[in-house]
Formats: structure tokens, C-alpha cells, sequence
């Protein structure tokens, strides 16, 4: 195992945050409570106040407060800062953010429970039947950190592959940074969480956090694609194992700071949750050399076992994603048939929801579609059975969104109802509404 070098100790009182109505500002330590060797090992580290671009500092962000929403219960064990190593951009959107303030988005309660998993460690399983859409844990990190650290360039004489004992150690000496400003009851709880790696070349702590890093991407959105990625270790949703098929899918909402894990498709009482850890069209031999080597487990989810079928699906859902029918297009174009765009559309459901895929984005788009195609061909009840289905799917895309009911998504659609039956725009919208009344 690589050896932890020595850093300076690290003072309690890292960070104050104070509040306003218009944003809040954070401010950094004294010098002296920062580990000042880490200027050996990052590019840009610095300990200065001011939030240039390219650099880099130790910053912690309370929560649990006044400044920052409703207080966390003590059994959530979140009623700790977040411990971050923060890029000068992140920090200065992160600075000027308002809605960093709100509160955590309602999870269903007593949802579920941790246990031994048959082949793994430990795993998250449900704790009573879950529906579709349904907000299975909402949860703060213990840390976040780049997802590649900023690490100064090696001399070319030790670039002998990709994980040096040198590189490593640095890594090592890094996590030691982060890791000695958290709690007592936090490194009680990263010590805890499994680490899969080899001890013979990465240290505990980067063990632990390679194991069980949950992709953040950019914690700003698509607003700020030029962020840097970022990477968290989270108490309970770290524990979530995975599947090729997964049953929940997982949103970072940057209004909270918090991940948000949703029921994809119903679970049943004592099943046990997963999310994906890779891409899931590749085909199940290199899914599962991928998990071998970053992971070193051997995937034995249905979808790998019965590779053969499973493979063949993939593919077509894969070689069609983007070469689905235009459905505006095809409505106002009377040379086509009226099932031009439906059975594709249908065909491409099924296969999704054959291969339990209904965490992928896709599926609801898809149902969208559907929902649209028997808008245009007048069809109500189908177009409402096709929007029902969407609603949970839409939900859990769109977090932030709000509560929204088929009939209101349904009303989307009303531009196009009846487009293939050539119904004037006045006739359609009468229908619609006397529809709707009904």
C-alpha cells in the first residue's frame, strides 16, 4: 500500500458563510489552516481569496443552517460541512448562487434500508414497494473533488505507466488533505465505505473514493459546461451497486447541493436498487471488462448472462436512436401512412422496456412521441394511456420542475390533435376542450 505522507494540520474553523437576499459569500480560511505542501502536488493550489481561473483551494460548505435551508436530521448523518476542493470558477458561480440556499427536495420516508448483498458488500435495498418516479433518497457528499485531480506534470523518467507509485502517492497525500478536515463522524463514515482497489498501489483513501466516487459532472448544469468535473463519496448512495439494467436513476440538483436518486421502474419491497457504472450499449463482454478493470467485479446481471439477446437489442436501440421520424413532420405531410412514425416509435418502447432501460432519458422522449402520434390521430384514450406512462419518467428527468399531472402534459400536445384527420384548427380545439370537460 502506498504511504501517507505527513500534512500540516488543519484548523476547525475552515470557512464562514454569511447570507443574504441576493447571494451568498464564503470566506476562506487564515493561510496557516491550509496544508501548504499541497503546492507540491496541484496545479494551482492556492489559499488566496481571490477566484481566479486554474486555481484551486480547500473549501468547506456548511450546511444544516439558516444560510443553508432546513436543517438535516442527525440520523440522515448530514448535519456535516461538505469538504471540497473547489476550482476558482466553480467557487465564484458557486459565491454568486442564490438558490445554493434551498432546501432539499422531500424523499419518500423510510424508503430503504442497507444490507449484505448475495456476491457484493454492501448494497441499498427497498425498504416497501416503490413506484415509478418515486424520490428514493435525496443526499449531501462527505467530499467532492475534481473527477481528475489537477496533479503537477510527472518528470518523463517516472511516466512509466498510468498509475505510478510516485502518482499515486501524490493522489494519496491529496485525499489526506481533504480527508483530515472532516468529521469525526464522517471519517468514521468513509472509512467504512468499501474499498475494491489494489492496496499495492493506491492508498486507502484513494482507494475508497475511486470504489465509490459518484459522477457530479459540472455542479452548475449546462449553463457552466466549462466547469470542471467533479466527482463526490456519498454515505448511503455510494452503497448503490450496479446493474446493466438499472431500476433508479440519479440527478445532481445544484439548487441543493444534493444528488437526487428516482425510481426508474417499479421495485418491489426488498429488492435491491442499482445504478449504472457504465455505458450501457457497449455489449455486455466489454461492459463487463470495463467493470473488471475499474471495479474488479464480473458483472451477473440478467442483461450480461443472456448477453446474446440482450446484445442484439442494445445494437438496434443503439443504430435507431437517432434516426427516429420527425412527428410534426410527419402530421403535416398527408403522402405518409399514419403509422410511419407510431410503430417505430412503439417498437423502440418495447425493446427499451424489454431490456429494463427505462433510466435511460430516451424512454420518455419515446413516450412523448407516442403520446404525440395518437394526438395527431385522434385517438384520446390511447394518447392519454401513452401520457400517464410518461408523467413519473418526465418527473424524475425534470427535478426541478414541479408537480405535473398527465392532463397537463397531455395539453402540450393539443397543437397537433387531430392534424391527420385534416381537422380545421377551430373544429380541433373545440374537440379538444369538449375532450378535456369530459
Amino acid at each position: 500500500m502506498a504511504k501517507n505522507r505527513k500534512n500540516s494540520k488543519t484548523s476547525s474553523n475552515h470557512i464562514s458563510r454569511i447570507s443574504d437576499a441576493s447571494a451568498t459569500t464564503m470566506k476562506l480560511d487564515e493561510p496557516e489552516a491550509h496544508p501548504q505542501d499541497l503546492h507540491d502536488y496541484l496545479v494551482g493550489y492556492t489559499y488566496s481569496n481571490q477566484y481566479k481561473d486554474g486555481e484551486w483551494s480547500l473549501v468547506r460548505l456548511p450546511y444544516g443552517s439558516k444560510q443553508m435551508g432546513a436543517p438535516i436530521t442527525e440520523d440522515q448523518g448530514h448535519s456535516d460541512p461538505i469538504e471540497c476542493l473547489l476550482e476558482g470558477e466553480s467557487r465564484r458561480i458557486l459565491d454568486h448562487q442564490p438558490a445554493f440556499s434551498s432546501e432539499l427536495p422531500s424523499a419518500i420516508p423510510n424508503s430503504y434500508y442497507i444490507a449484505g448483498s448475495p456476491g457484493k458488500e454492501l448494497g441499498m435495498f427497498a425498504a416497501r414497494p416503490l413506484r415509478t418516479g418515486d424520490v428514493i433518497i435525496v443526499e449531501r457528499p462527505l467530499i467532492i473533488r475534481p473527477y481528475d485531480l489537477p496533479l503537477r506534470p510527472m518528470d518523463s523518467s517516472k511516466k512509466k505507466t498510468l498509475y505510478t507509485q510516485p502518482r499515486a502517492d501524490e493522489e494519496e497525500h491529496v485525499m489526506t488533505a481533504l480527508f483530515e478536515r472532516l468529521s469525526a463522524r464522517n471519517k468514521a463514515i468513509y472509512l467504512d465505505l468499501h474499498n475494491s482497489q489494489y492496496a499495492e498501489v493506491f492508498g486507502q483513501l484513494t482507494g475508497i473514493f475511486m470504489t465509490n466516487m459518484v459522477d457530479l459532472g459540472g455542479l452548475f448544469g449546462p449553463a457552466c459546461p466549462d466547469v470542471c468535473r467533479y466527482a463526490g463519496v456519498f454515505k448511503d448512495i455510494s452503497r448503490i451497486n450496479h446493474s446493466c439494467s438499472p431500476n433508479a436513476v440519479k440527478h445532481w440538483d445544484k439548487r441543493s447541493f444534493a444528488f437526487i436518486v428516482h425510481v426508474a421502474r417499479d421495485i418491489a419491497a426488498d429488492e435491491e436498487i442499482t445504478l449504472p457504472y457504465c455505458a450501457l450499449y457497449e455489449p455486455a463482454a466489454k461492459r463487463r471488462n470495463i467493470l473488471q478493470a475499474f471495479y474488479h467485479f464480473w458483472c451477473k446481471c440478467d442483461a450480461c448472462c443472456n448477453s446474446a439477446a440482450s446484445d442484439a437489442r442494445r445494437a438496434e436501440l443503439l443504430k435507431n436512436r437517432y434516426k427516429l421520424k420527425n412527428v410534426t413532420h410527419w402530421a403535416a405531410d398527408p403522402t405518409l401512412p399514419d403509422d410511419y412514425c407510431l410503430e417505430a416509435y412503439l417498437r423502440h418502447a418495447r425493446l427499451l422496456e424489454q431490456e429494463n432501460l427505462q433510466s435511460d432519458g430516451i424512454y420518455w422522449q419515446i413516450l412523448a412521441c407516442i403520446t404525440t402520434c395518437y394526438s395527431a390521430l385522434g385517438d384520446f384514450e390511447e394518447m392519454t394511456k401513452a401520457s400517464e406512462k410518461m408523467v413519473p419518467h418526465y418527473q424524475a428527468a425534470y427535478v426541478n420542475e414541479g408537480d405535473l399531472s398527465s392532463m397537463r402534459l397531455a395539453v402540450e400536445f393539443k397543437y397537433l390533435w387531430r392534424a391527420r384527420l385534416r381537422t380545421s384548427k377551430e373544429e380541433a380545439h373545440r374537440d379538444w376542450l369538449d375532450r378535456l370537460v369530459t
